[in-house]
């Protein structure tokens, strides 16, 4: 497996490759079965498609390139929480259009997608994300489809691993396991190279490949690219003090607490929702004087999310008085990568949630927890972040945090550990097990040990990082991973 950073691409030259390009690219990104762009469940996976299909800007003549999202197994409608403004803003990063295809015609309209586009004389890229899933049978049948008309050459397939994001029925159960087998059998057909954003979730995914084919996880892998994850630099960056209590001002937030701690992402258990809940709990009760001057700060899409089991985390929130009352606890929705930072969007963000969310979005409005939406990253206002997740690729927040100038702590799985290699920008801990306590606990203490923000001292620590971070590191490195497959296809 081999790391391209941003310095192998310009010390190679490969920035003045990608950008005298004269091949024609189709790239097709077969996604989940949820809308794009404005997703509540999966901002992650909505953001880094999005920065995938803004490699056009690299290419000269921009028409080189096209850019299609497809969603498979979904009646097609329109996305209830665009309004115009907000479609405008989305849409700017894509090149042609989203496409939605139904379940029954979903495999045969892929095809006619790639087959058309080789006939208007571009080469057709189809990204999995998210292959484990019936996206490996899609993409078998197209290539199938393709070998029959003579194209097979003219197409690649790539997998892009996230996360080794597999149902536990799928490892579980007698037919979970034939269908996991059934997907990986299509991939190894179909697929021409995978890409993982840490070593970590590339070597499981590879492991689980061969596994699922009969062999014991050290067989035969699909030639894989680990490119990181790319970062916003212009909007995760450190803030001055009047401009962080400002912010914690707008949302509520006493301003002068001594620690203010950030949850970034889900409230499920996968995420840590549980270790937050036990973290708060301990805060509520807590007398002692180490406490009694940190915050918390949540940032979670699940306000949007109509799931019961959410919702009822979402009223356990509700239930800390004490912290609610002393400004210590607030909820939010950080909306900074949908407005780039820029506040005057907000309105517009605002009108669309509350035709999405309806009544139940009003009433979480009026409650004293709700600190409305932050048009910047709560990170850049939050002096520790935690991540007490039980599983991840490599998550955004991780290195969103750190770069914002906020401490990490966080827990010691997936791709994590490749990144949080300096003391001063986190600590890691023990993935929470069957004995919850003991990482709340455990939570508790990293918390108090906080002594002041190294981060924002260190700043060799985070010019480092960004180097193997930018966005534009990512989509050079993209597009050199797909010459690289196309290469391999067609020799």
């Amino acid at each position: 497996m081999e790391r391209y950073l941003n310095k192998n691409c310009v010390n190679k030259g490969m920035t003045h490759v990608i950008a005298s390009a004269t091949d024609k690219r189709a790239y097709i990104h077969l996604a989940g079965r949820h809308p794009f762009p404005l997703n509540p469940r999966f901002f992650g996976q909505t953001f880094v498609i999005g920065d995938l299909t803004s490699a056009t800007r690299f290419v000269s003549p921009q028409e080189n390139r096209k850019n299609f999202v497809v969603f498979q197994n979904m009646t097609p409608r329109e996305e209830p929480l665009m309004s115009d403004k907000i479609k405008r803003m989305a849409m700017e990063q894509f090149n042609t259009s989203v496409i939605t295809t139904r379940k029954s015609d979903a495999n045969s309209t892929l095809f006619a997608l790639a087959s058309g586009l080789i006939t208007g004389g571009y080469h057709p890229v189809i990204v999995l994300h998210y292959p484990l899933t019936p996206n490996a049978t899609a993409a078998h049948y197209v290539r199938k489809q393709l070998e029959v008309a003579g194209l097979d050459k003219m197409a690649t397939v790539l997998l892009y691993i996230h996360v080794l994001s597999t149902d536990t029925y799928l490892v579980t159960s007698d037919i979970g396991r034939v269908l996991l087998r059934e997907y990986c059998s299509a991939l190894k057909y179909a697929a021409d190279g995978v890409i993982a954003v840490s070593d970590k979730a590339g070597r499981d995914f590879n492991e689980h490949f061969t596994r699922s084919l009969g062999g014991d996880g050290n067989g035969s892998t699909l030639p894989t690219d680990v490119i990181l994850n790319g970062i916003n630099a212009n909007l995760y960056t450190l803030q001055d003090k009047e401009f962080i209590r400002q912010n914690r001002r707008n949302i509520g937030l006493n301003p002068d607490l001594d620690k203010t701690v950030a949850y970034v992402g889900r409230l499920d258990n996968i995420k840590g929702g549980d270790i937050l809940l036990g973290i708060l709990d301990y805060l509520e009760r807590s007398l002692d004087q180490r406490d009694a001057n940190t915050g918390v700060v949540v940032a979670s899409p699940d306000v949007l999310v109509a799931n019961k089991q959410l919702k009822k985390r979402l009223g356990e929130l509700m239930k800390f008085e004490r912290l609610i009352r002393e400004g210590r606890l607030r909820l939010v929705l950080d909306i900074s990568k949908f407005v780039g930072g820029n506040a005057t969007f907000a309105p517009d963000v605002e009108q669309a949630f509350l035709k999405y969310g309806g009544e139940e979005y009003r009433e979480l409005q009026s409650h004293s927890i709700w600190g409305g939406l932050l048009p910047t990253p709560v990170q850049a206002i939050s002096d520790i972040t935690i991540c007490p997740v039980r599983s991840d690729g490599l998550s955004l927040t991780v290195i969103e945090s750190m770069l914002a100038g906020s401490y990490l702590i966080a827990s010691n799985v997936g791709g994590i550990p490749e990144v949080v290699t300096d003391p001063s920008l986190g600590v890691l801990l023990p993935p929470p097990d069957t004995n919850i306590n003991t990482t709340i606990e455990q939570y508790i203490v990293a918390i108090r040990d906080f002594k002041g923000n190294g981060v924002q001292s260190n700043r060799f620590a985070l010019d480092s990082l960004l180097s193997g971070f930018s966005n534009t590191r990512m989509l050079l490195d993209f597009e050199a991973a797909v010459s690289r497959a196309t290469e391999r296809r067609q020799s």
